[in-house]
């Protein structure tokens, strides 16, 4: 599936992160540490954060829309869409999007709703927002991003211990420009990346390594044919976080510039659907004049799912992620 949505962008964005900052050599206690050191030589992953005791994944993405909130002084009665993007939501009903509306003060006219895609979740929250504002239906939709993977990892799974708890918001609204979309999903490796009720995350870390790379590339050159972009035209491919071979292997397919493909997985690890937000408030938090225009970023997981937007950042305000450490 592929399209293009006019007159929407991403006005803001913000990140939040919880207080432990954890080394994962630190891991060298439950693991062999030759295990835990090819972690870290294969995913680029040297730092993970961690949530404390009780937080949920809702409590993460609060605290981002709250940071937004206060930081571009929006009045919480022009929103009026919510859309929660994570596979850690916290209650089978009601969407885990309209307790968040409550505890956000929002309007009870705002259209809530929660997205379970894993890392492939934030461009799917993205699409829903911008489907929403274009037919109408809203004009200011808050898109927040987060799992709490900790309570998900078995403990007796090295693979595991690069996942980080991370917290983002990200608010959607009418614009000049507009977003490209490409979604795609392999319902034949569905089991791929699966968590079963009462159990843990499971990865085939190769079956889902093999889909990336192949399904990354082809996501990435659709969004651009859709905004008629060549490479020279996009400033930067945000990619999902997840392994920094991965990252290098849809560069190198696409024939693009290192520089373009930013990594920061050794600071803040795998933090599945919130990785993009995240990666670009770091980058741009403090960064402000070089604030990028073209972007495509793109995202791949469980389902197996891929998905890719275009789109414009030159008017996005990006906040530097509250308690980077």
């Amino acid at each position: 599936m592929k399209t293009t949505i006019r007159n929407v962008e991403i006005k803001s964005v913000a990140a939040w992160l919880p207080a432990n900052k954890i080394s994962l050599l630190s891991f060298c206690g439950s693991f062999p540490e030759k295990q835990v050191r090819d972690v870290i030589r294969s995913s680029g992953a040297e730092y993970v954060y961690r949530a404390e005791e009780g937080q949920k994944a809702s409590d993460l993405c609060f605290n981002a829309a709250e940071h937004l909130i206060e930081r571009d002084n929006i009045d919480r009665s022009s929103i009026d869409g919510l859309v929660f993007v994570s596979s850690t939501r916290e209650w089978i009903i009601p969407d885990t999007a309209v307790s968040l509306q409550h505890r956000l003060g929002l309007s009870t006219e705002t259209v809530c709703q929660d997205i379970n895609y894993g890392c492939t979740g934030y461009i799917y929250g993205l699409m829903q927002a911008a489907m929403w504002i274009h037919s109408g239906l809203c004009q200011n939709v808050l898109v927040l991003g987060g799992d709490m993977l900790k309570n998900c990892l078995d403990p007796k799974a090295v693979g595991s211990i690069d996942a980080s708890d991370i917290g983002t918001a990200s608010l959607i609204s009418k614009g000049t420009t507009g977003m490209a979309f490409h979604l795609c999903s392999d319902g034949a490796r569905f089991d791929r990346i699966m968590m079963p009720n009462g159990g843990y995350i499971y990865q085939d870390g190769m079956g889902v390594f093999s889909f990336s790379i192949v399904n990354g590339p082809k996501s990435i050159r659709a969004v651009m044919d859709l905004m008629k972009w060549e490479d020279s035209d996009v400033d930067i491919y945000a990619l999902h976080q997840s392994n920094q071979l991965v990252i290098k292997n849809v560069r190198m397919a696409l024939k693009s510039s290192q520089e373009k493909f930013p990594v920061n997985m050794k600071d803040f690890g795998n933090s599945s659907s919130s990785t993009i937000p995240n990666l670009l408030c770091d980058l741009y938090g403090l960064n402000k004049a070089n604030r990028p225009r073209h972007a495509v970023f793109c995202s791949y997981g469980a389902g197996l799912t891929c998905g890719s937007v275009a789109l414009d950042l030159s008017k996005t305000h990006f906040y530097e992620p509250l308690n980077k450490q």
